[in-house]
């Protein structure tokens, strides 16, 4: 695993193209920073880091999707990226040219005694033939049992909770059984979700499968990690209860107290505020992470070193979007996805329901406002427009790219020419509204 003969040959390499790149010497120099990354790159090329490899299978996935797709457009450029900061530290001169010089002087010397040196005195680990190893390589010896040994709290078990979960059972996290002889705690990881598995969650939840349907989140998502890890078997704790001052007999001081860490996964303010304050008064380490619509979090919160989740005050939720922006001046991608969204609850969740509403009622439907009356028009409209056919849904569906993508262009673009001028005669047309052009309908193009 650690072979410095190798290693050597593959940072000369490394070195000759860097000087081709005009890197200057002392950038080159014992212990510098790029000589190090040179010999880490081979010494580690047999180590396993399971978050990066998760990360950087999704990104492959994603590209492939492109691919069969062909809706999105793939990635054409170079992609760089490391985690240098978990592997074990070590010198150059030291640790590796010092070990060079001696095997030069020891004839007898070989591979597997530099590696010897390499292992036992830098990542203090050695092989032990199970599924670990290419971690251990990574993190040490050191670091592993530490992970092992953990008791960590996860609340929520939805999209994010599922990636720190899968995170967690491959690193091993929480799985040191509990030893009174020898005076260890072992490790555990608890989970609390109250939410059952929705069909909306199967597209990002991916621990949860169609078979999961109205099961509990946290109890699926902890079958689904002991599966990926044995050893977490007897170690994972699913509860259903929210954590909030109802549950403070449950979850209480000393619960807290007790535990490594705590990882929040949450989607709402108010449960964030919640256990970030119960984790500042039990001096307990916080990994905070969460969603609110397309948004998101993430804030690693220590005793004593950084401030808390609920120091800063949560920015104001601007982001509503003017009604005449979204309708006739989108000027980001937010504003094309909030139209769409818009489009698709007007088409196939409000006029379907005021249509089945209006069934219901017949002739003692009663509009009581203006909302009301408009709901009936649209109910009315989709009751006597209905496609009943196949040909009538491809019918309506041509009628509607038609209008949408061409007539109702055409006419915000006669009430606005491109030459248009605002009362202080500058360009109507200016950024950040962009001039839209109107779609020609073509049978061939995949997107119509």
């Amino acid at each position: 695993m650690w072979d410095l003969v190798d290693a050597k040959k593959f940072v000369e390499t490394a070195v000759a193209l860097a000087k081709e790149n005009k890197v200057g010497d002392d950038e080159l120099k014992e212990d510098s920073p790029l000589l190090r990354l040179f010999y880490l790159f081979p010494l580690q090329s047999q180590g396993v880091f399971n978050p990066l490899c998760a990360f950087l299978g999704g990104v492959v996935a994603q590209e492939c999707i492109k691919a069969i797709t062909q809706k999105f457009s793939p990635t054409h450029q170079l992609f760089y990226y490391d985690a240098v900061e978990v592997l074990p530290e070590f010198r150059v001169k030291e640790e590796v040219l010092d070990l060079e010089k001696a095997a030069e002087a020891d004839k007898g010397a070989t591979v597997e005694s530099l590696f010897k040196n390499y292992a036992e005195k830098v990542a203090k680990t050695v092989e032990r033939g199970d599924r670990s190893d290419g971690l251990r390589a990574v993190l040490g010896q050191d670091v592993i049992d530490r992970l092992a040994e953990t008791r960590l709290f996860m609340v929520g078990a939805g999209a994010i909770g599922c990636e720190l979960l899968k995170n967690y059972a491959m690193l091993g996290v929480g799985c040191a059984k509990k030893d009174e002889k020898a005076g260890k705690k072992g490790g555990s990881i608890v989970l609390t979700d109250p939410d059952v598995i929705e069909v909306s969650n199967l597209n990002r939840q991916f621990l949860f499968r169609e078979k999961h349907l109205r099961k509990p989140k946290s109890s699926t998502a902890a079958a689904a990690a002991i599966q990926m890890n044995k050893e977490l078997k007897g170690n994972i704790i699913a509860r259903l209860e929210k954590v909030h001052e109802g549950t403070n007999h449950i979850f209480t001081d000393q619960f807290f107290e007790g535990l490594t860490i705590v990882t929040n996964a949450l989607d709402n303010l108010a449960a964030r505020r919640y256990v970030d304050a119960r984790c500042v008064t039990a001096k307990t380490p916080l990994l905070e992470s969460g969603t609110l619509g397309p948004k998101g979090h993430v804030q690693v919160i220590l005793p004593h070193l950084t401030e808390s989740y609920g120091s800063q005050k949560d920015p104001e939720d601007n982001t509503e979007i003017p009604h005449c922006t979204l309708k006739m001046f989108p000027e980001e991608t937010l504003h094309c996805v909030e139209w769409a969204r818009d489009l698709f609850g007007k088409h196939y969740s409000q006029a379907p329901k005021s249509a089945l509403k209006l069934l219901e009622e017949g002739h003692g439907a009663k509009p009581a406002s203006p909302q009301d009356i408009l709901a009936l028009k649209e109910g009315l409209q989709l009751l006597r427009d209905r496609p009943k056919t196949f040909a009538d849904c491809v019918k309506h569906a041509r009628l509607q790219f038609e209008k949408y993508f061409s007539h109702d262009i055409k006419q915000l673009m006669h009430v606005y020419p491109l030459d248009a001028k605002t009362k202080e005669g500058n360009p109507f047309w200016s950024l950040p509204k962009r001039p839209p052009t109107p779609a020609v309908f073509d049978k061939e193009n995949l997107l119509h």
